[in-house]
């Protein structure tokens, strides 16, 4: 169910030595030998090399979307600084964190819900898509996938909100204005009836 669904959940994570050697990758729940840079494609290596890019003290993490198969991921990646002197610093360059999350059914769903979107899925390059639609761009630059929804007309949401309420409210008006007419009636009744 959506409601047990965990956004926060990573599909995989990698430690990449400053040679680029994988010094472990753990994919889909379990420890794998899964090399990153043949899993994604779209643009992995310039990931890594704007994350290696940062300043070593605060190191600025670099995301986008790859496609690892046909399934995208968002991906995330952050230069690795340790305390002291170790082998994850090696002439300059950092051992670098990369995590990423597939853009798959539940994670759309549980978007879906929490931002409230109807018919929220991703289409492909060149496919017809909705009116609201979001590119989803590799570290490439080139557009991978696109997010698409369709979107509520100006005041639907508002109209909806209020529609119950008004409603009653005319029916309430309603009533007194036809209770009023009815004793004007019978109060005119009265008079007639007795000139």
């Amino acid at each position: 169910s959506v409601k047990s669904f965990c956004p926060s959940m990573m599909n995989s994570a990698f430690v990449i030595a400053p040679d680029d050697r994988v010094l472990f990758a753990f994919v889909d729940g379990t420890p794998a030998g899964d090399n990153p840079f043949q899993m994604f494609s779209g643009g992995f290596e310039k990931l890594v090399e704007a994350a290696r890019a940062s300043a070593p003290d605060e190191p600025v993490p670099a995301s986008g979307f790859l496609k690892a198969g046909d399934r995208i991921h968002i991906v995330a990646a952050s230069a690795y600084t340790p305390e002291r002197n170790s082998t994850l610093k090696v002439n300059g360059r950092h051992a670098v964190l990369v995590f990423s999350r597939v853009l798959d059914e539940p994670f759309l769903a549980y978007m879906a819900e929490d931002f409230r979107l109807k018919n929220l899925h991703i289409v492909k390059p060149g496919e017809p898509r909705h009116q609201a639609a979001l590119p989803l761009p590799g570290p490439d630059g080139q557009t991978i996938g696109t997010l698409t929804w369709v979107p509520d007309l100006p005041g639907a949401s508002m109209m909806r909100r209020i529609l119950p309420e008004a409603g009653i409210a005319f029916g309430v008006v309603c009533a007194v204005m036809f209770l009023v007419l009815r004793r004007a009636q019978a109060a005119q009744f009265k008079i007639v009836e007795g000139a």
